[in-house]
């Protein structure tokens, strides 16, 4: 089952209070006029209803969007609060597990630790040598294009750095357990690519009953990119999911 992750400093409350000073500000200053914001100091309080407000001394407005509105949203997306979650490597999950089986202080447990270093530091180099491509596209594009600029195929003599992988199956809202439980992923395919020259990602979904997972189509996202989304670089570098080409 799929989660969403919201930062570890956000709680419902406090996505309530910063919507209002947003969007809803003369609501926002009311609030803040009357004292109500305190009640939102701890995720676990629920603020005071309009009733008590009034006897405390003003009256405060119920703006269109409520603290119970967001509670339930949050429950209906399965959102959570905490560190974002990736992919794992399935070479260091195997590590991992075949550390904690080895016998402690044995050679079994050096063995697997030296394999392990040396996986991470090769990992480190192909990060940092992504990390360099970056930012030799950044002194080519020092400011993103913006969406509406659109430079011809191959006229400029910059450098252009992607990065792309096929992502996670699209899915619904959280449902209840039952057979709809069982059809959560949708009949999608979800293709992502990032252009550094624009700093910007952009996903591409298709029918998986229609198309394929193939080469054709993956060719065909990268025409429309280059149509549509393109840099104009005479220099193109691409990262696929990890390796480089």
């Amino acid at each position: 089952m799929a989660r969403y992750f919201l930062s570890p400093d956000l709680f419902p409350a406090k996505l309530w209070q910063l919507f209002c000073h947003m969007h809803l500000p003369e609501f926002a200053q009311q609030a803040k006029k009357l004292g109500w914001w305190r009640s939102l100091d701890s995720d676990r309080a629920k603020p005071p209803s309009v009733v008590e407000l009034e006897t405390s001394g003003g009256v405060l407005l119920k703006p269109p969007l409520t603290f119970s509105w967001y509670l339930k949203l949050i429950g209906i997306y399965d959102l959570s609060f905490g560190q974002v979650k990736v992919d794992t490597c399935d070479k260091c999950d195997n590590f991992k597990h075949r550390f904690a089986e080895a016998p402690a202080g044995s050679e079994i447990e050096k063995k697997v630790s030296a394999e392990w270093d040396e996986h991470r530091r090769g990992a480190d180099t192909s990060y940092d040598s992504r990390n360099a491509d970056a930012n030799t596209t950044n002194k080519y594009y020092p400011l993103p294009l913006a969406n509406d600029e659109k430079p011809a195929f191959n006229s400029l003599k910059k450098v252009e750095t992607q990065t792309q992988d096929f992502g996670g199956n699209l899915r619904t809202p959280k449902l209840t357990v039952g057979e709809a439980y069982y059809l959560r992923i949708l009949a999608t395919f979800c293709y992502s690519i990032f252009s550094q020259a624009r700093r910007r990602t952009v996903l591409y979904f298709w029918n998986e009953k229609i198309a394929e997972k193939g080469a054709n189509n993956c060719v065909s996202i990268e025409h429309y990119q280059h149509l549509h989304y393109g840099s104009g670089a005479t220099n193109l570098i691409k990262w696929y999911d990890g390796t480089f080409s």
